[in-house]
């Protein structure tokens, strides 16, 4: 009888340690993958100079300083900065967004879109005035203000 019993408790066992291994190498696979699927961060090179799109406008601006971002697709927050509601959380900004200082350079406005060439507003920087550099608080807003 107590031979039977340490059969079944050792039969039990061995099946819990062997969902416990199973699990264990599923919770690595998916952390290999989740490693392989996101992306590299973006070089610095690239965030120098970008060009920014909207539905009606267009700026070439030069990154002063941008958050860690992992990912390529940008958004423009200068225009829409409305923090949007997900999953219960309000004021978040959802995956792909990514805040930038920026020291704009160029913006083109197409009011009636972006095939119409007759039809845009255009305002530009002169070439030789350099980005601020110091970027502090109250810098800034003494740039802005």
């Amino acid at each position: 009888m107590n031979l039977r019993l340490d059969l079944f408790v050792i039969s039990v066992l061995g099946l819990i340690l062997g969902s416990l291994l199973i699990v264990r190498l599923y919770s690595q696979i998916l952390r290999r993958r989740h490693k392989e699927s996101t992306m590299p961060p973006i070089p610095e090179a690239a965030l120098k100079n970008i060009l920014i799109t909207g539905p009606l406008w267009s700026a070439e601006v030069e990154v002063l300083k941008a958050t860690d971002g992992q990912d390529w697709a940008f958004r423009t927050l200068f225009l829409d900065h409305t923090p949007r509601l997900f999953r219960g959380q309000s004021e978040i900004f959802l995956p792909g967004t990514m805040l930038l200082l920026c020291f704009v350079r160029r913006v083109v406005v197409h009011p009636n879109g972006p095939d119409d060439s007759a039809t845009r507003y255009v305002w530009q920087r002169l070439q030789t005035q350099p980005a601020p550099t110091d970027l502090t608080p109250d810098a800034l807003k003494t740039d802005l203000g």
